[in-house]
């Protein structure tokens, strides 16, 4: 919810569905259906549902947010995954092989983790059983299973040197080659 500063007058009205309608041009049916999706702002005002309309008779639109577009953007994707997100497995040993079929991650790309890594995975205990922490096991999952979703192959790091996702410098190259 945004506040507005007392001193700021808001861009735009709230009617209701049959007032927007007659603003706008549109039917009110296609106003509740847009409103209902989330595509335009609109809200409960004294048990009755109010459309937001510019001064100039237009429906105020909602851009979509990353979570929401499923599309083309893996850079915006890749930023939605923190570290900070897998800090409850801090502390937890897991298995190679453990963490190969927890995370459907084969077990030759986690040793190579291990290998390449070592800032962000680390290891509780070595031996015949390799012990990993699952927060960095976790955190390198979902970044390589991101990357897979958008047809990445592996050549590329995942983490820079600070553990913060390796972003992709041309997507739309990547989009290309999987086409073609």
């Amino acid at each position: 919810m945004v506040a507005l500063p007392l001193t700021q007058v808001s861009p735009f009205r709230f009617l209701t569905p049959e007032e927007a309608a007659a603003q706008t041009g549109l039917s009110a049916a296609e106003l509740l259906k847009r409103a209902e999706a989330g595509k335009i702002l609109s809200g409960m005002f004294d048990q009755t549902l109010r459309i937001a309309v510019t001064q100039d008779g237009q429906v105020v639109e909602i851009a979509p947010t990353p979570q929401d577009d499923h599309g083309d953007d893996i850079n915006a994707r890749l930023r939605q995954i923190r570290r900070e997100d897998f800090a409850h497995l801090e502390g937890q040993a897991i298995t190679v092989s453990e963490a190969a079929r927890k995370y459907g991650v084969q077990r030759h790309t986690i040793l190579a983790w291990v290998r390449r890594y070592t800032h962000v995975i680390k290891v509780m205990e070595r031996g015949y059983r390799l012990l990993l922490e699952e927060a960095g096991v976790a955190y390198l999952a979902a970044l390589h299973k991101t990357r897979k979703d958008f047809g990445i192959k592996s050549g590329s790091p995942l983490v820079d040197e600070y553990g913060q996702p390796n972003l992709i410098k041309h997507p739309s190259l990547s989009a290309y080659r999987r086409q073609h």
